[in-house]
């Protein structure tokens, strides 16, 4: 609710604090949530490197949209130097876990490193 402002305001402080505390009691999901809640936030300068950090948690679990986040930071270089090889990696497991969008992304980051 806080993330997106649907039925609250719109406050990510908010919805990182409590995704943390959902961590805290075990919600599984809630790594994710967090992790693209800093994947998105392009105003703070270490935001990249907390969202490597609980995206590479949730591919852990593995969560297949935590998966496709991760590897879209290899992709980007969010957080960690650009690498294909290891975008696809986490792309192709989010897409074997389900995520559709991992499909599109897989065949960019093809399209865009031809070697």
């Amino acid at each position: 609710m806080y993330e997106t402002g649907y039925g609250e305001e719109l406050n990510v402080s908010k919805a990182r604090y409590w995704y943390e505390k959902a961590i805290e009691n075990g919600h599984l999901k809630a790594i994710c949530r967090l992790g693209i809640t800093y994947y998105e936030d392009e105003e703070d300068p270490e935001s990249a490197e907390r969202a490597f950090f609980w995206l590479n948690k949730s591919s852990e679990i593995p969560d297949a949209e935590g998966c496709y986040y991760l590897g879209m930071c290899y992709h980007e270089g969010i957080g960690i130097e650009r690498s294909p090889g290891m975008a696809l990696k986490y792309l192709t497991k989010s897409k074997d876990l389900g995520y559709e969008a991992a499909e599109t992304a897989i065949a960019t980051v093809y399209y865009q490193n031809p070697n």
